[in-house]
C-alpha cells in the first residue's frame, strides 16, 4: 500500500509533463499543418491570378483582332457587295494577318446558309498559309448557330473545345476557341466572321508556369488541364467519366452553384470560379473552373502518429527527447540548407545561360555590324555631293548607335546588379549636342516635327567637360527618341541650361520637351519601372520593351543624379535632370588663331540678324543663338515684313544694316521659292546680306538644287540649329574671301612601309578591314583561319609588322593560333591584336592570356583602326 502513494507521486507528475509535451507538440503539428495549408492556398490564389491574366490578355488581344478586321473598308466592302475583288482584297488582307499572329489558325466568312464564303487558314503541320477552295457547311456546329443568334456586330467567344475537320478531331489535338461577330444589316451580305485561335500555345504556357496540380475545368466540369492528359477534354474523346461532376459530385454541386470568383476551401479541396474580363461591353469570354487538391502536400497520417510516439517517449526520457528534438532541428535546418544551395545553383546555372546568351547574340549581331559601320566608313571617303556625304554620315552614326545600344545589352545584367561602372573621359558637350541634333533629325523621317536646341546663352559651349559621354549620350537619346515616338505634331525640343558655375565645375540642367499625348499623373508614378508603360494602347500603337525610362533612371542614379517629368495629357511632356561636370583644361578650337582673329574682326562685331518665321519656339530660339555672339536679332513674320525691313535698312541710314535672313519654313514648296524670289530681288547689291534657308526635314531639299533656287540662297540649314552650326556657316562665307588662311596641323603617320597579316573568316569583314588598311596605304594578306595563318608565319616569320587576328574561326581558332605562333613558333615580337566581334571583358583577358596586344572589338571604324595600329608599333 505504501508503494501506491509514491507510485502515485511518481506517476501523476510524469503524466502531467507527458501530457504538457504531448500538447505542445500536437498543437506544434496542428499550427504546422495550418500553416501548410495556408500556404498552398495562398499559393493557388497567387496561380489563378496569373492564370486569370495570361488568359484574359490573350483573348483580349485576339478579340481586338476580330474587331480590326470586321472594321477593314475591304470588308466592308465586300459586305455592301461581294464580288471577285473584293473577296481577293480580303484574303490578301486575312493571309496577312495570320502572317503576323502564329497562334491564328483560321479565319471565315460564313454566311446565312452556314456554308463557309471566305476561308483563309493555316496549315497545322507545313504552317503555309493557304485560301481554302473546300467551303464546308458549318450550319450543324453549335457556335454558328449561336452566333447567328447574335445581335448585329456583337461578339461571341466559344468555349474552348478540340478544331474538328469535316466533323472528325484534328490530330494532333488543336485546343482552339473562336471569336464570332455578327452582321445582318439590310443591304449587306448576312453572315458571321469568325477567327479559329488555337490555344494549344496557351495550354502550353499554362502548363509551363501553373502548378500541375491546378485542374482547370470548363463550365460542364470536364477538364480542360490536369495532370493526368488522358482526362483531358473528355467529352470530345469519348472520357465521359472524365468529370468532376461523377468524380466527386458533392464537390462538383459546391463548385457549380458559385456565384463569385473568390478562391474557397476545405480541409481537402482549393476550388474555384474564374470569370475572365474582356474589354468590350457586348461580348463575354468562357467561365473556368479549377480545383487543387491539399491531401497531397499534407504529411500523412502515419507519419504524424510515429512523431507522436517518438514525442511521448521524448517526454518520458527528457534527456533523450532534448537531444532528439536537437538533432530534428539539425536535420531541418540541413534540409533548409541543401534547398538554398539547390536554388542557388539553379540561380547560378541561369546566370551563366544569360551570359552565355549576351555573348553569343553579342558576337552575332557585331559581325554583321561591323561590315556595315565598315562600308559606310568607306563609302564616306568617296566623292560624293554634300547631301550624299550627309546620308553616309548619319548612316555611320547610326551604327555607332546600334553598336553601343548592344553595349548597352551587354551591361543591363550588370546594371540590375548595380555592377555598372562609370568610365568618364574628356569630351565636347556642343559636339555631343550637335551629334544628337544630327542623329534625331535624321530619325525623324517623315514626320514633320520642329526639333529645336536651346542653348543657354551663358554657357561656354567650346569648353571640354570630364564625365561619361557614352552613357550621356544614351540617356538623351532615349529621352529624344521618345519625344519623337509620342508626338505626331508639333516640336521636340532639346534645352541646356547652366544652373551653377564655379572655377572647377559646371552644372547642367539638361531639358527634353514635346507637344504629344502626354502622361497622366497615374502613369508618371510607374513609368520609371522596369517592361512599364503610361497603358496598354501605348504600347500596342508604339511599341517598345518599357525599359527605357528604367534604364535612364538607373544611370543617372549612377551620376549623382535623377530623371523627373512633367506632363499633361494632350498637351506634352518634359524630361529633365541635372549633372555636375569637372571642367577639363583644354577648349575645342574650331578654326586656327589667325582664322579665328580674322574671322573675329570680321564677325563678332554688331551683326544684324532678319528672322522670318510664324514660329514662336523658333523665335525665342535664334534670339538666345544671336544672344551669344552679341548679334542683333529682327522678326517678321510675313514676307511683306521682310521687304518692308530691308527696304528701311537699304533706304534708311538710321535703320540697322541687315547682314544676314534666315527663312525657316515647315515645308519647301514652291511659294517658298516665290517668296525667296521677292526677298532676292530687294537686295540689289553684292555686299547685301546673305540668305538662308531652314527647314525641317532634309528630303525638303533635292540632294542638288535647282539652278535658279541656288541662285536665290546662300545656304540651308537643317533643324535643329546650334549656336555654333549657325556661326561656323557664317564665318565660311568670309574664309572663301580668306585666302592666305593656313592649314590646320596635324600629325601624319606613313604606314606605307608596313605588312599586315589579317586572319578573318568572314568575307564581308574581310573586304571591310583591307580597304580601310589600303586606305591608310597598308599591304595586307589575308588568311581565312588561324591554320593558314600558323602555316604563313612558319614559311614567312618576320614578313609582317602586326597580326590582326579572328577569336572564331574554322579548323583553328585565334587563340589556338596565338598560343601556337608565341610559344610553338616562338615569335614574340610581332604584335598581334584581337579584331573580333567577342567583346565582353572575359574575351579580352582569354586574348590577353594567350598571347594577344591587344583587343579591337567590332564594329569598328577607321579612327579606331588607326590608333590601334599606332598604339602596337613603338616607332610610328
Amino acid at each position: 500500500m505504501k508503494s501506491e502513494p509514491l507510485f502515485l507521486k511518481i506517476a501523476f507528475p510524469t503524466f502531467l509533463i507527458s501530457l504538457f509535451f504531448i500538447s505542445v507538440i500536437y498543437f506544434q503539428v496542428m499550427q504546422e499543418r495550418k500553416n501548410n495549408q495556408n500556404f498552398q492556398i495562398n499559393q493557388v490564389k497567387h496561380q489563378v491570378a496569373l492564370l486569370k491574366y495570361i488568359v484574359e490578355d490573350e483573348l483580349n488581344s485576339v478579340e481586338q483582332d476580330l474587331i480590326l478586321l470586321s472594321n477593314e473598308s475591304v470588308f466592308t466592302q465586300y459586305l455592301a457587295q461581294s464580288t471577285e475583288s473584293a473577296q481577293a482584297a480580303i484574303e490578301l488582307s486575312w493571309q496577312n494577318m495570320l502572317a503576323a499572329h502564329s497562334n491564328i489558325q483560321q479565319i471565315r466568312f460564313i454566311d446565312r446558309s452556314g456554308i463557309e464564303q471566305i476561308r483563309v487558314e493555316r496549315h497545322r503541320l507545313t504552317q503555309q498559309i493557304v485560301t481554302s477552295d473546300d467551303k464546308q457547311n458549318k450550319l450543324n456546329r453549335n457556335y454558328v448557330q449561336a452566333g447567328f443568334e447574335l445581335v448585329d456586330r456583337d461578339i461571341m467567344t466559344s468555349e474552348f473545345d478540340l478544331n474538328k475537320e469535316f466533323g472528325v478531331i484534328e490530330r494532333p489535338l488543336n485546343p482552339t476557341i473562336r471569336f464570332i461577330k455578327r452582321f445582318d444589316k439590310a443591304g449587306e451580305q448576312s453572315g458571321i466572321l469568325v477567327i479559329n485561335y488555337s490555344s494549344s500555345a496557351l495550354f502550353d504556357e499554362l502548363d509551363t508556369l501553373i502548378n500541375h496540380r491546378v485542374s482547370i475545368l470548363n463550365s460542364q466540369g470536364y477538364y480542360l488541364q490536369n495532370n493526368d492528359v488522358s482526362k483531358n477534354w473528355g467529352w470530345l474523346l469519348n472520357r465521359t467519366d472524365a468529370n468532376l461532376a461523377k468524380e466527386s459530385p458533392q464537390l462538383w454541386q459546391t463548385i457549380s452553384q458559385l456565384t463569385d470568383s473568390t478562391t474557397h476551401f476545405d480541409d481537402n479541396t482549393v476550388y474555384g470560379k474564374i470569370k475572365l474580363d474582356t474589354e468590350k461591353e457586348k461580348s463575354e469570354y468562357p467561365t473556368l473552373l479549377y480545383t487543387y487538391s491539399l491531401t497531397d502536400n499534407i504529411t500523412e497520417a502515419s507519419s504524424i502518429n510515429q512523431t507522436l510516439i517518438a514525442l511521448i517517449v521524448i517526454s518520458i526520457v527528457l534527456f533523450l527527447g532534448t537531444m532528439l528534438a536537437v538533432y530534428l532541428s539539425l536535420k531541418n535546418l540541413a534540409i533548409q540548407r541543401d534547398i538554398a544551395a539547390t536554388a542557388n545553383q539553379n540561380a547560378q546555372r541561369a546566370l551563366e545561360a544569360k551570359s552565355t546568351f549576351l555573348a553569343n547574340m553579342s558576337h552575332e549581331i557585331r559581325t554583321p555590324l561591323n561590315g556595315i559601320m565598315g562600308f559606310f566608313q568607306l563609302l564616306e571617303l568617296e566623292s560624293l555631293n554634300k547631301k550624299q556625304h550627309e546620308f553616309a554620315q548619319n548612316g555611320l552614326k547610326s551604327t555607332r548607335l546600334l553598336s553601343q545600344i548592344v553595349n548597352d545589352i551587354l551591361d543591363y545584367s550588370k546594371l540590375e546588379a548595380n555592377k555598372v561602372t562609370l568610365q568618364k573621359s574628356v569630351f565636347s558637350l556642343e559636339m555631343m549636342i550637335n551629334d544628337i541634333g544630327s542623329l534625331m533629325s535624321s530619325s525623324l523621317n517623315e514626320k514633320r516635327l520642329e526639333l529645336w536646341l536651346d542653348i543657354d546663352q551663358n554657357m561656354n559651349m567650346n569648353m571640354n567637360i570630364l564625365g561619361d559621354e557614352t552613357r550621356l549620350r544614351q540617356v538623351l537619346i532615349n529621352l529624344v527618341s521618345n519625344a519623337i515616338k509620342f508626338t505626331d505634331e508639333g516640336f521636340v525640343k532639346i534645352k541646356l541650361t547652366q544652373t551653377a558655375l564655379s572655377d572647377d565645375h559646371m552644372t547642367v540642367k539638361f531639358e527634353v520637351s514635346d507637344s504629344g499625348i502626354g502622361i497622366n499623373q497615374e502613369q508618371q508614378s510607374r513609368i520609371f519601372e522596369s517592361f512599364e508603360q503610361a497603358n496598354m494602347n501605348t504600347t500596342k500603337k508604339y511599341g517598345g520593351t518599357g525599359l527605357g525610362l528604367n534604364i535612364c533612371q538607373s544611370i543617372l542614379l549612377l551620376m549623382g543624379s535623377s530623371l523627373a517629368v512633367s506632363s499633361e495629357p494632350m498637351v506634352g511632356s518634359t524630361f529633365w535632370f541635372e549633372l555636375n561636370f569637372k571642367k577639363a583644361d583644354s577648349e575645342n578650337l574650331h578654326l586656327s588663331n589667325s582664322t579665328t582673329q580674322y574671322v573675329n574682326e570680321h564677325l563678332l562685331k554688331q551683326q544684324n540678324i532678319l528672322f522670318y518665321s510664324e514660329n514662336a519656339i523658333g523665335k525665342d530660339i535664334f534670339d538666345h543663338i544671336c544672344d551669344n555672339f552679341k548679334w542683333q536679332c529682327l522678326h517678321a513674320s510675313s514676307t511683306d515684313q521682310v521687304l518692308t525691313i530691308l527696304d528701311e535698312s537699304i533706304s534708311n541710314e538710321d535703320h540697322p544694316t541687315i547682314n544676314v535672313v534666315v527663312v525657316d519654313k515647315y515645308e519647301i514648296n514652291d511659294s517658298t521659292w516665290d517668296e525667296l524670289r521677292l526677298i532676292k530681288q530687294q537686295i540689289t547689291s553684292d555686299d547685301g546680306p546673305l540668305i538662308y534657308l531652314m527647314c525641317t526635314l532634309s528630303s525638303d531639299l533635292s540632294s542638288e538644287l535647282e539652278d535658279y533656287q541656288q541662285v536665290l540662297i546662300d545656304g540651308y540649314f537643317i533643324k535643329p540649329i546650334t549656336p555654333s552650326n549657325f556661326y561656323e556657316e557664317i564665318a565660311s562665307q568670309l574664309l572663301d574671301k580668306y585666302d592666305n588662311q593656313p592649314a590646320a596641323g596635324h600629325i601624319q603617320y606613313d604606314f606605307s612601309q608596313l605588312h599586315i597579316l589579317l586572319v578573318e573568316d568572314n568575307f564581308i569583314n574581310q573586304e571591310v578591314a583591307r580597304n580601310m588598311l589600303e586606305n591608310l596605304h597598308i599591304k595586307v594578306s589575308i588568311v581565312e583561319d588561324g591554320q593558314q595563318a600558323v602555316e604563313t608565319l612558319t614559311a614567312q616569320p618576320h614578313e609582317f609588322d602586326i597580326i590582326f587576328m579572328d577569336m572564331q574561326m574554322p579548323v583553328m581558332d585565334g587563340i589556338a593560333a596565338t598560343k601556337f605562333i608565341r610559344h610553338t613558333l616562338n615569335l614574340t615580337d610581332v604584335p598581334i591584336i584581337a579584331m573580333t566581334a567577342n567583346a565582353m571583358v572575359s574575351d579580352q583577358k582569354t586574348c590577353r592570356d594567350a598571347g594577344m596586344n591587344d583587343h579591337l572589338a567590332k564594329p569598328f571604324d577607321l579612327d579606331m583602326l588607326t590608333e590601334i595600329i599606332i598604339a602596337n608599333l613603338p616607332n610610328a
